[in-house]
């Protein structure tokens, strides 16, 4: 499904206002920073626009976060702007959570994650700030030169840097449940992003050498799970991968040639 901009806009701008205060320091990722790339930095507007999602992703950076807005936390606030709380896995400890708000007809589902650093239990769910975080392996460099940005409703957020949500979606997919479509959605938005929006894509490969310089062991993990995808894809994978991108644009051709150059580089 392809974007509308209008729309996209406006939930983003809903999500930033119910935040109040809290948009200065969370940090957008996952399936809309790719939508919010395309809304606020693209620089070729062209008609190729990346999927649509409906969970907007918000990544805390938790070590910097406590109690600074203790009589309203995240929770608080998105309550009182209509988000109606979830508790998702009650297996999780404590369970994962949601917020879920319809939006211009759409219902939006956020969800926040944090990083794994320093828990003695990492597997397990962190609360921070009035709202429960599931912890996630690498997003640590999601807290790193966040883009600043203003939707056209004029309001103000932070989206994660392209060049670690190429590496981070490089490093994780293999570890998406098996069956499940998240592995090839993250595929198609380190394409996405890394090819389809200009010089914008051009200055995220060249911060991602950066990181890759920084992190050199997680860059020949990066390097090793994405030339096995290409060794061992079966043609159905090519299918389910060619199938995410709402413009058609995207082919084995396409994307074996960008992902060998970002290994290469």
């Amino acid at each position: 499904m392809i974007i509308d901009i209008e729309r996209e806009d406006l939930i983003i701008s809903d999500f930033l206002k119910s935040l109040e205060e809290w948009n200065k320091y969370l940090i957008i990722g996952g399936g809309y920073a790719p939508i919010i790339y395309k809304l606020y930095f693209d620089n070729v507007n062209t008609e190729i626009s990346p999927v649509a999602t409906r969970d907007i992703d918000t990544i805390i950076p938790r070590i910097k976060l406590k109690n600074i807005f203790e009589e309203k936390n995240i929770d608080s606030v998105l309550i009182s702007h209509g988000f109606k709380h979830s508790s998702d896995d009650l297996l999780g400890k404590p369970p994962a959570e949601k917020y879920i708000k319809e939006i211009d007809g759409i219902e939006i589902e956020i969800e926040f994650l944090t990083d794994k650093q320093f828990r003695n239990h990492k597997e397990k769910n962190l609360k921070i700030a009035g709202v429960v975080a599931q912890t996630l392996s690498y997003i640590e460099m999601s807290y790193n030169e966040p883009l600043s940005f203003k939707t056209k409703q004029d309001f103000n957020g932070l989206v994660v840097n392209p060049a670690a949500y190429i590496f981070h979606k490089a490093l994780i997919f293999n570890k998406r449940k098996t069956g499940s479509n998240k592995k090839f959605k993250d595929l198609y938005g380190i394409w996405y992003v890394g090819s389809q929006l200009g010089e914008f894509s051009k200055n995220a490969l060249l911060k991602l050498d950066e990181y890759k310089i920084n992190r050199k062991t997680w860059a020949k993990k990066m390097n090793n799970e994405l030339k096995h995808w290409l060794e061992n894809s079966s043609p159905k994978d090519w299918d389910l991968l060619e199938n995410q991108d709402p413009s058609g644009t995207l082919n084995k051709v396409l994307f074996k040639n960008f992902i060998e150059k970002i290994i290469n580089d």
